[in-house]
């Protein structure tokens, strides 16, 4: 049987780092509907540890949508940050460095606007310190949070207004000034691009067309041409196709994105995306969540095998790899150490309760030419 490991109630958030200092990643969920984020710590041989499931009833800890792991208190250990949609706040969990973590002392959390869907880190303001960037899908705004080095945030800057129901943003140097830049998406169709100024302030949304429900973002250099390329996962049908797709923006090194005229088809609701070189090639693919949602409609991965030139093609297949209940995160990871590119897909499991887990996907069998198979153990 694939490797499964079992978290708290509906995972909708996925990071990997290594929170032991053993060289070997571990694996961090958010799950939203138990009020917890869950740490799975990895061994050499590509197994993990009973997770530890990190909740509170002192502070205001609702609905963790997103977690970012860095180093928010510079003392060499990742810590963990935490944006809670049900309570609509922040919090930091900082680590002892032997994969453990504590809530803060004093600090109950940051308030940020309503309802925080997703989140992420970059400097900011130009101080050398992780700062944070959160996304309001209910307020329609974006809040930064300027780091103090000490786990703590100073109050949010005024938000950036942005068009309506935004839900992913991603970080990056569009415009090769050596200042952090982002990109937002709208569920209801757009992309936004925002430049930084490196004083933690932007300039006005310039906006896309990516077609309709646009779900996630991401960052990478498809085309090898050393500018910052977009991947756009779209839920919404295009007449060409019978499931979601995702659309790459090209980056001409100034700001400015151009989408080029065809799309790669992924399977039914694309979600969420990964950018990794997973065959080796030297060229970034993707790998990318499909929610699916009914019944009738299978939960997979697509694995889109980047060519070098900005487009890509369909690895697994059309209808991709099956994997748990509702995919909604996924991330690359080296849990064994091996040198090799491995999955970890976060399943919400809302359509099937009581099927909430982290599944591995094995890409040996892929990297080798074949498309759709899963051998185990599902890490090698």
């Amino acid at each position: 049987m694939p490797l499964r490991l079992e978290t708290q109630l509906e995972p909708r958030s996925l990071a990997r780092a290594d929170v032991n200092s053993d060289g070997i990643d571990d694996l961090i969920a958010a799950n939203r509907s138990s009020n917890s984020v869950s740490v799975f710590l990895g061994s050499s041989g590509g197994s993990f540890g009973p997770p530890m499931n990190f909740g509170s009833t002192r502070f205001d800890f609702r609905g963790p949508s997103a977690v970012v792991v860095d180093d928010f208190d510079e003392d060499g250990h990742p810590d963990i940050a935490v944006a809670l949609e049900g309570s609509d706040n922040l919090i930091v969990l900082r680590g002892s460095g032997d994969g453990t973590f504590e809530f803060p002392d004093r600090f109950g959390g940051r308030a940020v606007g309503d309802r925080p869907r997703s989140m992420l880190g970059g400097d900011f303001d130009g101080d050398g310190r992780e700062d944070l960037v959160v996304v309001n899908s209910r307020s329609d705004n974006i809040f930064l949070l300027f780091g103090n080095g000490d786990a703590s945030f100073g109050d949010p800057s005024l938000p950036l207004t942005l068009s309506t129901f935004p839900d992913y943003v991603a970080v990056g140097d569009f415009n090769a000034d050596g200042q952090d830049d982002l990109a937002v998406s709208y569920f209801y169709g757009g992309l936004s691009v925002l430049l930084g100024q490196g004083d933690g302030k932007f300039g006005p949304e310039d906006l896309f067309n990516v077609g309709w429900n646009p779900t996630f973002v991401a960052t990478g250099d498809f085309n090898k041409d050393g500018r910052v390329d977009l991947a756009v996962t779209s839920s919404a049908l295009l007449s060409e196709y019978d499931g979601g797709f995702v659309s790459p923006l090209l980056g001409n090194g100034v700001g400015e994105f151009f989408n080029p005229p065809y799309h790669s088809p992924a399977g039914n609701y694309p979600v969420s995306l990964a950018v990794a070189d997973l065959d080796g090639d030297g060229v970034q693919d993707l790998a990318v969540a499909n929610y699916g949602g009914f019944d009738s409609i299978p939960d997979t991965v697509s694995i889109l095998h980047g060519l070098g030139d900005g487009t890509f093609a369909n690895k697994a297949g059309f209808g991709g790899i099956t994997v748990g209940d509702t995919p909604v995160s996924v991330a690359v990871a080296d849990v064994n150490g091996d040198g090799k590119k491995d999955l970890a897909v976060a399943n919400a499991g809302r359509f099937v309760p009581g099927n909430r887990s982290i599944r591995g996907i094995d890409l040996n069998s892929w990297l080798s030419g074949t498309s759709t198979a899963i051998r185990n153990p599902i890490w090698q």
